[in-house]
């Protein structure tokens, strides 16, 4: 399928994902010279999803300026007010040129029921926060070691939206990190991990704007250091949703690792929410390994 020329829509039949966790696939080219006409600035492809109280719902946009040509390939867990009886898809181009211009071009869009289980049972350790808490995990407060002019932000858990079940956790308002328990990989040869993370939008909560970073760290072996396993900006498409995974590096692989979810800066309470979810970490090898499954 394509869409041209200006602004345009198409809206998939009515489908009924009334069902415990499903993934939305769909193909993308952006268009080119050499086999239809690449958009500009502005003349981007919106992906869309109808949620449970009738509001369509933006989970990625496209931008029209970059690589003609370019194709996008994703695989996507479909957020808890996507899974419900009268599910829609929707992909919109915003804006375009004239007559046989600013091609966007869209195939394989497959919504597909999956086990409600997003990590294996033998994990070493997972959260999928669906008993409405944070515990274990830790959230240091009373202001200590914010910046100057950052403002204190807040984190806990609630149904705004989710990767699994009903409930994932969220940062917002400013500087707030929240951290695991400690997980000992001492024995583990290798190990992964995935999560799923969502950025905030009105229809749901509010999204972050420029400098309103999550960062995921984890903690090396090498003292009290964390280093950076992906930065998620601000500044982005509200509502935009990631499932990234790592193959941890060795000096993850101790005793007393654990993660951290940090949000750098905010506006103000109820402002800029980060939301993540199914935290799955596995790991190969060796023994004395603890292992954790919360909310399972």
């Amino acid at each position: 399928m394509f869409l041209r020329w200006e602004f345009s829509g198409a809206d998939s039949p009515v489908i009924d994902a009334n069902v415990p966790a499903a993934d939305l696939e769909v193909w993308v080219r952006r268009g080119d010279d050499a086999f239809s006409e690449d958009p500009d600035a502005g003349e981007d492809l919106r992906l869309e999803y109808l949620d449970d109280n009738g509001n369509w719902v933006t989970l990625q946009t496209f931008p029209g300026e970059g690589t003609p040509g370019e194709t996008f390939s994703l695989n996507i867990p479909l957020p808890s007010d996507a899974r419900h009886s009268n599910l829609q898809i929707r992909l919109e181009l915003e804006d375009g040129s004239e007559e046989d211009f600013d091609y966007w071009h869209i195939d394989d869009v497959v919504v597909t029921e999956r086990s409600a289980d997003f990590c294996p049972t033998s994990a070493d350790f997972s959260d999928s926060f669906e008993d409405g808490t944070l515990n274990p995990w830790q959230t240091p407060g009373g202001g200590g070691g914010v910046p100057p002019g950052l403002l204190q932000g807040t984190a806990g858990v609630s149904q705004a939206t989710a990767g699994h079940g009903s409930y994932s956790a969220f940062t917002q308002g400013g500087e707030v990190t929240v951290r695991s328990p400690n997980i000992d990989l001492s024995g583990a040869n290798s190990a992964d991990l995935s999560v799923w993370v969502r950025r905030g939008a009105d229809a749901f909560s509010e999204d972050p704007d420029a400098g309103e970073n999550l960062v995921l760290e984890y903690r090396t072996s090498t003292g009290n250091t964390w280093a950076e396993l992906q930065i998620f900006e601000g500044a982005g498409t509200p509502g935009e949703i990631f499932t990234p995974s790592f193959s941890l590096p060795n000096n993850a692989l101790h005793p007393n690792f654990r993660l951290r979810f940090r949000m750098t800066d905010g506006s103000g309470d109820d402002f800029d929410y980060w939301h993540f979810d199914n935290v799955c970490l596995t790991s190969v090898g060796g023994g004395g390994v603890d292992h954790y499954a919360i909310d399972h």
